[in-house]
């Protein structure tokens, strides 16, 4: 474990293969610890509590795709259907079908974000 190959700088771990390659391309090291963007500062700031958003995981990243791609929509989704239903009815009474989708969002974070 103490051991380090050649060419990988020591502070990477072996814990999280991903985290030093990405699709098997050595020639490059991935992720916001390797990167002096802008942008990766606060993920830098988030890497000292999780390791992971320090490189490249794979089960990271896919799960952040889903978030963007799947709960971020349905989040607003929710949103505008409990502003649609507070405003229609008056009494805030909340559709069944809002409801659902409300839970299936939450349950979604829940297991996987």
């Amino acid at each position: 474990m103490g051991q380090h190959r050649a060419n990988t700088p020591p502070f990477i771990s072996f814990i999280h293969v991903p985290a030093r390659f990405f699709l098997g391309r050595r020639d490059r090291l991935y992720g916001n610890a390797f990167s002096n963007n802008v942008l990766s500062t606060p993920w830098l700031a988030y890497a000292k509590a999780d390791s992971r958003y320090a490189g490249v995981d794979l089960t990271t990243l896919s799960l952040e795709i889903l978030t963007v791609f799947l709960a971020g929509p349905l989040a607003l989704y929710v949103a505008e259907s409990v502003r649609r239903d507070v405003k229609g009815s008056g009494v805030g009474r909340i559709s069944g079908a809002t409801w659902f989708w409300a839970t299936v969002l939450a349950s979604g974070e829940l297991y996987g974000g």
